[in-house]
């Protein structure tokens, strides 16, 4: 969701009005947002919340894309939104991460699980932005609003699973 959001993000400013060097640099201060998501995300893990919880920051990115992508919001609020939505995918992607423990059976796994959690982040920043810009057509931008609803739930989703799966037992002896 991300990669497709800031994709996306200098067109629709320039759009509304913005040269693009002044879109250009918009989009970076916006992406720029993911950093303190992180450690925001740090703080919270070493505070003893739980990884699925700061997942569901993702839920807030369809409502943070609608403000983002509204032709009647001011632009300084657009970027704002934008950077808050680039923010909460921060804190979700870093508890991902903190989670592959929580969820391999054993430290053995914990390379592959990082492969395939490295890998669906590339397959969504692959697919994300065409999808994103197919179905706006570069004009409809409150679409964004509702394309970023079934990625938050597909993100929570998967980290649900992933969980439940931890603790589902393999051959009966329950969870390792």
């Amino acid at each position: 969701m991300a990669v497709a959001i800031l994709s996306l993000l200098p067109t629709y400013l320039i759009q509304r009005g913005l040269p693009s060097a002044t879109a250009g640099a918009a989009t970076a201060a916006a992406a720029a947002a993911s950093i303190p998501g992180n450690a925001c995300a740090a703080a919270l893990l070493r505070r003893g919340v739980r990884p699925g919880l700061l997942t569901c920051s993702t839920l807030a990115c369809p409502a943070l894309a609608a403000v983002t992508f509204a032709h009647a919001v001011p632009l300084p609020a657009a970027v704002g939104g934008a950077a808050v939505l680039i923010f909460a995918v921060g804190i979700a992607a870093s508890a991902a991460y903190a989670s592959l423990p929580e969820v391999t059976r054993s430290r053995h796994d914990l390379p592959l699980a990082n492969g395939i959690l490295i890998q669906l982040g590339s397959v969504g920043a692959l697919i994300g932005p065409p999808v994103f810009a197919a179905v706006t057509g570069l004009r409809h931008w409150e679409l964004i609003a509702y394309l970023a609803v079934p990625a938050a739930i597909v993100g929570v989703a998967t980290m649900a699973s992933a969980t439940l799966a931890r603790f589902r037992p393999a051959d009966g002896a329950g969870p390792s």
